[in-house]
């Protein structure tokens, strides 16, 4: 959300604290599935949300949120795309996360792939451990 937001001091927020804003969203043909994700967070969460923009590319929709075109749901490791103006904060509700898949061919010796692999199960392995302390 842009950083001068009546919300933005919020460390979290809820969808329902979002209701009334204008939003960018993610194609719904973009085949990732988040923008039916976000509609149905934001049902759940009692509203539709008002679309005024459907973009691409995460950098131009952080762009579009730096100029106060609205507010953005994004994916948390867009928060690596760093714009002045801008403010990253987390969602609360229930639902909203996504998991990512890798799949890979069975017995494919490409080490590239194979490297590829060892660092997203290192991240992963690190990601639940900072969301399950012990």
């Amino acid at each position: 959300m842009p950083k001068d937001h009546p919300r933005a001091a919020s460390t979290s927020l809820s969808l329902a604290d979002l209701k009334s804003e204008a939003f960018i969203m993610y194609p719904r043909r973009a085949g990732t599935g988040i923008y039916w994700q976000v509609m149905d967070l934001c049902t759940t969460a009692g509203f539709r949300p008002r679309v005024v923009r459907e973009v691409l590319e995460s950098s131009t929709i952080i762009g579009l949120v730096a100029a106060g075109v609205g507010i953005a749901i994004v994916p948390a490791d867009m928060n690596s795309i760093q714009f002045s103006g801008v403010v990253y904060r987390r969602i609360t509700d229930a639902g909203a996360y996504t998991a990512l898949h890798l799949a890979q061919r069975e017995g494919d010796r490409n080490e590239r792939l194979r490297s590829l692999y060892k660092v997203l199960k290192l991240y992963a392995r690190r990601r639940l451990e900072q969301q399950n302390p012990k």
